[in-house]
């Protein structure tokens, strides 16, 4: 690949979504930007990537949130009034922002381990 598309600055990061992302996301794009530029490794083709990667890594540290805050469990009654215990749906659904936040950081070949 060509060296012409390495980005340098942080001033050539904004890109379409960007404005999307809250704010705990867009920090979390700009350092990933910030670390990629350290290494000499942020090409213009990785913008996209990177703001998705955000989006989905901000909800998942929102929702893990919510289920700190409401359990990872709940309890309901069924129709004959004997309580039940169901599963938090936020779980899944942060479990699933995490798994597709791994799955886009490892287009760039980086693991958790990394």
């Amino acid at each position: 690949m060509e060296n012409n598309d390495i980005i340098t600055s942080t001033d050539q990061v904004r890109r379409s979504g960007y404005k999307e992302l809250t704010m705990k996301g867009k920090a979390l794009y700009m350092a990933k930007c910030k670390e990629l530029i350290k290494e000499g490794e942020l090409r213009q083709c990785y913008l996209q990537t990177l703001i998705l990667w955000a989006d989905c890594y901000d909800r998942f540290w929102t929702l893990r949130e919510d289920v700190k805050l409401e359990g990872y469990t709940f309890s309901t009654k069924n129709k004959f009034g004997q309580d039940v215990i169901s599963a938090n749906p936020k779980v899944k659904m942060m479990n699933d922002a995490l798994k597709q936040a791994n799955a886009i950081l490892s287009e760039f070949g980086a693991t958790l381990k990394q």
